[in-house]
């Protein structure tokens, strides 16, 4: 699913050569995975941990609405199809309790009124399943990068 490292020998996805001085996790970027599917929530992980985030992970919606309460997250990345409160749902209270906190929701159900559902619970941008580590850092590093310019 995810494919972490450049055919190119010696580089990352990047595309810029590896160095030896150590990576440092960006402090102030705190990224809230909500995925019940191990093999994935552990590729956002590294995928996102790779990008140099700090990601904190929640099994079901109603966890992620308690860290919500618990922490600030800079993020929340969401899976649609969880135990308990779905992703739409996590969504649209998430953004009742946290209106600035942007929501990426991505799924793998073949549902054509999903992405309209979940953009009008509030999500930020929505992504369909399967998908790249380019594009799943891109798609973030675009959404934070837009939520700074927003006052």
């Amino acid at each position: 699913m995810f494919s972490h490292r450049s055919k190119r020998k010696g580089l990352p996805v990047s595309g810029r050569p590896a160095t030896n001085t150590p990576r440092t996790v960006r402090p102030f970027v705190q990224i809230l995975v909500v995925e019940d599917d191990i093999p994935v929530r552990n590729a956002f992980e590294h995928v996102l941990t790779h990008a140099q985030y700090k990601v904190i992970s929640a099994k079901t919606g109603e966890e992620a609405l308690k860290l919500l309460q618990q922490r600030f997250f800079d993020l929340v990345l969401t899976d649609v199809k969880l135990p308990g409160i779905d992703g739409v749902e996590l969504t649209r209270q998430a953004k009742m309790g946290f209106p600035r906190t942007p929501v990426l929701i991505v799924s793998g159900v073949p549902d054509p009124d999903l992405e309209s559902r979940a953009m009008a619970a509030g999500a930020t941008f929505f992504l369909r399943k399967p998908l790249g580590a380019q594009e799943l850092q891109g798609t973030v590093a675009a959404i934070l990068e837009q939520r700074k310019q927003v006052p």
